[in-house]
């Protein structure tokens, strides 16, 4: 329903007299943004509850009676970018109209949240913000220019990389085949599937980062050599995260009946002010035995208190999290390396947090909205894994967000509580959320 609304209201804004002035092709600024962003989710907050029947005529009437203010918000919008543009290119800056313009609307969005008009000067600090982190252009390289550092990635590849890749292969933590990454991909890059990352990928990445130091050429051939080290990485506190996470999480809970229990651990340990670069244990190489105990400690709070942790639990997808929160941390560890920082274990902790909490959710997310997540695919998945089919993964995303934003609600239905269950009922058709009955295992396992 909410995606027939969105479509509405971009045919809304489209159809303005003014709209190309507003939004120029190229220019950033889009409907289909505006839409996404700011307008669905204002009128939600305005009429929370879905009207049978006359959903589109009370939308279009919102959208008349705020028309000065939306397009007085779209206009505000379009001249920051213009100006920040233009400040760009005075300062040899390279910027994204279409990333900024994302910035400043949400921008907007906040503020309207808030009940008040979007700040000028907000904006504008924002832009100025985003202007001060942009890369130069002499950082910059395209993949064809890229190619140069063929013959110098095959020899460092062959001297360093094959060595690396043979002792510490990307599959025993979960980052992807044991292959060599290409240097660059034609066309899209796969930026997901663990360390098939490219090279130029990396140094995309890296020549964004304004921590970063050097040109084009002196950061390219940092990823180049990094590429080649263990795991991609240099350091070796990197390692010691990553060999640790990954051990953390498969002593964590796995499917519904293996028994696992829940363990106390003392999440602010001492351990996490120690000084300098966190370091292995000696018994074994690259493992510290307080991150193995506070990853699983992590991954165990995951699966048994957070609903799409459950839900993934019984239904077959703990290694999927589990390839997600190792994606996530190795992205983490690449930032800390690439702006030539050792990883500290109180930022282990950190990372190994942000792994589990942001990774897991972040990477279901993108398999959705990538279309792999098909019912047909989900069935499969549950076949190889001896469990029956179930409702489709992306309703018990929803509702697992849906839960987020309503836990007293949640509480209620645990309870038992007629009107909370009228609550949630009420918006399976406006939200797509899963019949009650489907997902009622997940429900009660928040009593835990």
């Amino acid at each position: 329903m909410s995606i027939g609304l969105g479509r509405q209201i971009v045919e809304w804004l489209e159809a303005l007299p003014n709209w190309r002035d507003i939004a120029p092709y190229g220019g950033g600024l889009s409907a289909k943004l505006l839409s996404r962003r700011l307008l669905l989710r204002r009128y939600r907050e305005a009429f929370p509850e879905p009207l049978a029947g006359g959903e589109q005529t009370r939308l279009l009437q919102w959208l008349e009676d705020f028309r000065d203010e939306i397009v007085g918000d779209a206009n505000r919008v379009r001249g920051v970018i213009d100006r920040a543009s233009r400040e760009a290119q005075q300062r040899g800056l390279s910027v994204s109209a279409a990333d900024l313009a994302t910035r400043l609307v949400d921008e907007v969005a906040r503020s309207r949240h808030r009940g008040c008009a979007p700040s000028s000067m907000e904006l504008e600090a924002l832009a100025e913000t985003y202007l001060d982190n942009a890369p130069a252009l002499d950082r910059l390289m395209s993949r064809d220019e890229f190619q140069a550092f063929a013959p110098y990635y095959d020899e460092a590849w062959s001297r360093d990389g094959d060595p690396n890749l043979q002792n510490h292969p990307y599959s025993r933590v979960l980052l992807g085949d044991d292959k060599r990454p290409p240097l660059a991909h034609a066309r899209r890059e796969n930026t997901w599937d663990g360390l098939a990352r490219s090279v130029y990928s990396r140094y995309r990445l890296a020549m964004r980062d304004p921590q970063v130091r050097g040109n084009a050429d002196q950061i390219g051939r940092t990823e180049v050599k990094r590429t080649c080290g263990r795991l991609g990485l240099m350091h070796e506190s990197g390692l010691v995260v990553l060999y640790s996470l990954i051990m953390g999480l498969y002593k964590g809970p796995s499917e519904q009946h293996d028994g696992w229990q829940p363990t106390p651990y003392d999440e602010r340990g001492q351990w996490r002010n120690a000084p300098g670069p966190v370091t292995a244990d000696d018994v074994v190489p690259f493992n510290n035995q307080e991150l193995v105990a506070f990853a699983e400690h992590m991954i165990g709070k995951f699966c048994v208190k957070v609903y799409q942790g459950q839900w993934l639990r019984k239904n077959g997808g703990v290694f999927r999290a589990h390839q997600h929160a190792m994606r996530r941390a190795w992205m983490d560890c690449f930032a800390e390396e690439r702006r030539e920082g050792h990883i500290t274990a109180e930022r282990a902790a950190q990372i190994i947090q942000c792994a589990v909490f942001k990774g897991i959710p972040s990477g279901e997310r993108h398999i959705l909205e990538r279309g792999k997540s098909t019912v047909a695919e989900i069935a499969g998945s549950q076949a190889n894994h001896g469990i029956p089919g179930a409702v489709d993964a992306e309703q018990v995303n929803r509702a697992c967000e849906w839960f987020a934003a309503n836990p007293s609600i949640g509480i209620g239905i645990i309870n038992g509580d007629a009107a909370c269950v009228a609550k949630y009922c009420d918006d399976i058709e406006a939200y797509g959320l899963p019949q009650l009955e489907d997902i009622k295992d997940i429900i009660s396992e928040g009593k835990a």
